[in-house]
């Protein structure tokens, strides 16, 4: 910023510029005067006198002082601390049923997602719908997988009506991976990978999606309490809901049971 200059920049505050009135000097009076005389005995002639013309200083206004325009600042959205917990106990505030792609239910003290060939869904409590998450850790246990090789994780930052999501996954065969859907169209931030000490009957899949200073998204997967990706997305989703996810096989009906799921984070609210 220049030397003199009054703009504060900053959140909240106005922008405020001063302007100078330049001074004018008066021209100075002219002096002129006449003198004779001789030995005649005359009468000196009286010296005429002249007056020196006086000039008025102009004058001028100073200019009207610009009021510094006012910006209002957004109030900060109001937020609150969120945490679920669930063992399947119950099928109480859960999205079961059968659909076009597969059948989802709580059974024995797990829920279930039966998936047909090539499909893919996004499970939910009711509560979640229509809510925002962010800064959010979120944990799954899985404890079976069915024909093939479906996979089982679950995902943040989710706008199921446009297929937008990050999502965190294992499969039956111990690959895991890291992806960003948007508006359907998926890509690879991390993997696929061998998970270290895979356990088909007990994978406690873990995600955390937290915000970094500059705005980026900071994504950190886990299974079974032991890092297996952290990456950054520069250009991240917006906060959004959260799940279960699990793909199906690509050539047979396939199945992953979960039984325990936990959300901690903060929320949104209107």
């Amino acid at each position: 910023m220049p030397p003199g200059s009054c703009e504060a920049q900053g959140s909240g505050m106005s922008t405020t510029t001063r302007r100078r009135v330049a001074a004018l000097g008066l021209a100075a009076l002219l002096l002129g005067a006449c003198g004779g005389g001789g030995d005649g005995g005359d009468e000196p002639a009286a010296a005429p006198s002249t007056e020196a013309p006086t000039t008025e200083a102009p004058t001028t206004e100073a200019p009207t002082t610009t009021e510094a325009p006012t910006t209002t600042t957004e109030p900060a959205p109001e937020t609150a601390r969120y945490t679920f917990g669930d063992s399947f106990d119950s099928d109480t505030g859960w999205k079961t049923g059968c659909n076009d792609v597969g059948c989802a239910g709580i059974e024995d003290s797990y829920f279930y997602e039966d998936i047909y060939a090539g499909e893919k869904e996004i499970d939910q409590h009711t509560e979640w719908e229509g809510r925002t998450f962010y800064d959010v850790t979120i944990e799954a246990g899985i404890v079976d997988y069915g024909a093939g090789n479906p996979e089982g994780g679950v995902v943040c930052h989710a706008d199921p009506e446009s297929d937008t999501y990050y999502d965190f996954t294992v499969g039956a065969d111990g690959q895991g991976s890291l992806y960003r859907f948007e508006d359907g169209e998926g890509e690879a931030l991390a993997g696929p990978f061998t998970v270290p000490g895979f356990v088909p009957e007990s994978t406690i899949v873990q995600a955390h999606c937290a915000y970094d200073d500059d705005g980026s998204l900071r994504l950190g997967m886990g299974v079974n309490d032991e890092t297996v990706a952290d990456v950054t997305d520069d250009d991240p989703l917006p906060p959004g809901e959260v799940g279960l996810i699990t793909y199906g096989d690509t050539d047979a009906l396939s199945t992953v049971h979960y039984e325990v799921m936990t959300v901690e984070g903060s929320e949104l609210l209107e």
